[in-house]
């Protein structure tokens, strides 16, 4: 995982923060917005390799880890 440029930090860092990932195959944790719902923001786990949905959470309530 990436760490977070600080405040003021320069912007090289916070393009290679923002765009410049690994990208790689397997479950990763998203955050989603409920646009046509609820209009709130939540967690999901998706396979990137098969666009599977995991298991979706509110952030307060969302294990530690993807599963």
């Amino acid at each position: 995982m990436l760490t977070r440029p600080q405040p003021g930090a320069p912007n090289d860092e916070w393009v290679d923060y923002f765009f410049y990932r690994s990208n790689t195959a397997g479950v990763h944790r998203e955050w989603w917005y409920h646009k046509f719902g609820c209009r709130r923001w939540f967690l999901a786990d998706r396979d990137t390799v098969t666009n599977d949905v995991i298991g979706a959470f509110w952030p307060e309530d969302a294990p530690r880890e993807a599963t």
